[in-house]
């Protein structure tokens, strides 16, 4: 095949999978991603709406996901450490391993989020998990929180990210994994 033919091959099942992704984020909201630490699939919680109510599927992926998607989901646990204040040399103890998403259920925009992480333990056979308490997004402040929006926020930054990592998400369940991208430009 030439490299012309295979291009096109290539740029066609990215825009298909681009389609599946766009379409499937307006008709369903993700509320849970979990993040295999081992093998770098993801398991994704996603409620959809219908005539007859939402319906809650459970995507189980087993197919590794791209290392820069995995790096973004990973990169939540500097705001997460600095809001729990915990030491900086824990940097390479912690895996992100789940984050779990609240919307509103008037507008559908989203409101907060839990970050769940893992720390290795040196004297144990299992690690410590770690949830972050429920942190609003500062685009999402009713007048209810007695805490000042800038102390009870996740900032402008991780807002962008969990932004991004929920389209990967989409990306993932539609088939823009590891593998896919491998044999596309193989």
């Amino acid at each position: 095949m030439s490299n012309a033919k295979k291009n096109s091959v290539v740029n066609l099942e990215l825009e298909r999978i681009e389609k599946e992704a766009a379409e499937l984020s307006r008709r369903a909201k993700i509320s849970k991603i979990k993040v295999d630490k081992k093998f770098h699939a993801m398991t994704i919680n996603y409620s959809g709406s219908n005539k007859k109510g939402g319906k809650e599927t459970i995507y189980t992926g087993y197919e590794e996901m791209l290392n820069e998607k995995y790096d973004l989901i990973q990169s939540l646990k500097y705001p997460v450490m600095e809001i729990l204040e915990f030491p900086e040399d824990w940097d390479d103890d912690i895996v992100v391993t789940g984050i779990s998403l609240n919307y509103d259920t008037e507008n559908d925009a989203l409101r907060g989020m839990v970050v769940t992480m893992q720390k290795d333990v040196e004297n144990l056979n299992c690690p410590l998990n770690i949830n972050t308490p429920f942190i609003k997004f500062s685009n999402y402040v009713d007048d209810f929180s007695p805490y000042p929006v800038e102390e009870s926020c996740w900032d402008y930054d991780t807002s962008n990210t969990i932004n991004q990592i929920i389209n990967n998400a989409y990306l993932y369940i539609c088939g823009d994994t590891k593998t896919v991208q491998q044999k596309l430009i193989a």
